[in-house]
């Protein structure tokens, strides 16, 4: 997870570049970038918390299977970083 922490500072330094030189919608989307690795970090450190709201399996493939929880935490999909962080400020 220290990979994910340092892209969290890499994706936030980039998006106050972006911010000091005016452009607006790049910040935004880096500092997006830098949250949702943030947030990615959060997880990983509080699995057994969220392993008891994200049941089951999810399919990769046709023959690979892998809990739910894990995949919320290395993909981290925009539709479920919501409840996630909802969960971790609890």
């Amino acid at each position: 997870m220290e990979v994910r922490a340092k892209e969290a500072l890499y994706e936030f330094e980039l998006a106050e570049k972006f911010l000091e030189n005016g452009l607006y919608r790049n910040a935004a989307g880096e500092a997006f970038q830098g949250w949702k690795a943030t947030l990615v970090v959060l997880a990983a450190n509080s699995r057994n918390e969220l392993a008891s709201e994200f049941k089951g399996f999810a399919r990769l493939r046709e023959r690979i299977r892998v809990e739910t929880v894990d995949f919320i935490i290395a993909i981290m999909p925009t539709t479920r970083m919501k409840k996630v962080a909802m969960i971790l400020g609890a």
